[in-house]
């Protein structure tokens, strides 16, 4: 993640938030912190841009809970920016080898700090998918 990424993930949660502009620069410093050490340790050096992309939201998340940040459509773009949109058409395997086009209609990051995408087919059914790499 380039330095003008971080700057608007930072801007963007200090919007999000109501924290002393110092504390807000403290916590900041230690997902910075944190972040450049699982970057450059083996974790980051080995497993895929899209899990360590997903390690920096988890750190930030967890530094600022005061905030929902899994949910917030910007946030995953800025963190993810590869993920799939909102209204993107894919297409998937549904059942039995039948492939289809679906539509996103929403994405998140799970729990487990996937990408989950609800998907609607063209009769309006929906489910989700969770995406890890």
């Amino acid at each position: 993640m380039n330095d003008n990424d971080l700057l608007k993930m930072r801007e963007l949660i200090s919007s999000k938030i109501s924290l002393d502009e110092s504390v807000f620069l403290a916590r900041w410093g230690n997902v910075l912190e944190d972040f450049k050490k699982l970057e450059s340790g083996p974790i980051g050096k080995s497993a895929s841009s899209l899990i360590v992309q997903l390690e920096l939201l988890r750190l930030v998340c967890n530094t600022f809970p005061e905030v929902q940040l899994r949910g917030d459509d910007a946030m995953i773009s800025l963190v993810v920016p590869s993920a799939k949109s909102i209204g993107d058409q894919v297409t998937m395997p549904l059942r039995d080898g039948i492939r289809a086009k679906v539509k996103i209609v929403r994405r998140e990051v799970s729990d487990r700090f996937g990408i989950c995408y609800t998907l609607e087919t063209s009769d309006g059914s929906r489910f989700t998918r969770e995406f890890f790499d």
